[in-house]
């Protein structure tokens, strides 16, 4: 066996500790995580359509059946409620005091709901509408 000297040993130290750390981030780098960061992006959404789509149609009742909407468009992502609403007489005297008893009944229809964001501006509220049937 050949004996290394100067910089052909430094050359096979720095490949050996340099192959021993790839073999260690392969073996670790994939088995970790909680997967928590997908849960509050579009990525939880998509994970169960059916059960979040029925949370969002629940929702949606639960905003029409309050006095002063005439119709309402949700989107869950996470455990925030995006709420889309069309008012009933197009007035905006008293948006805000609509807007919190919205949040009220959609917080206490789905404990899962931590924040409640209502929007009454007309092309959004059609976004949201489109988007949750999808």
């Amino acid at each position: 066996m050949k004996k290394l000297y100067g910089s052909e040993a430094f050359l096979f130290i720095m490949l050996y500790f340099a192959a021993v750390a790839l073999f260690a981030l392969i073996l670790t780098g994939c088995a970790g995580g909680t997967g928590s960061a997908i849960k509050n992006g579009p990525a939880y959404r998509n994970a169960e359509p059916g059960a979040v789509r029925g949370r969002e149609i629940n929702l949606q009742k639960a905003a029409e059946k309050i006095n002063g909407v005439k119709r309402a468009g949700v989107i869950i992502t996470g455990n925030e409620a995006i709420i889309g609403i069309t008012p009933a007489n197009n007035s905006k005297a008293d948006m805000t005091a609509l807007k919190r008893k919205i949040e009220k009944a959609v917080k206490s229809a789905d404990a899962k709901i931590d924040h409640v964001t209502v929007a009454a501006d007309p092309g959004l509220t059609e976004r949201i509408i489109k988007t949750q049937t999808k």
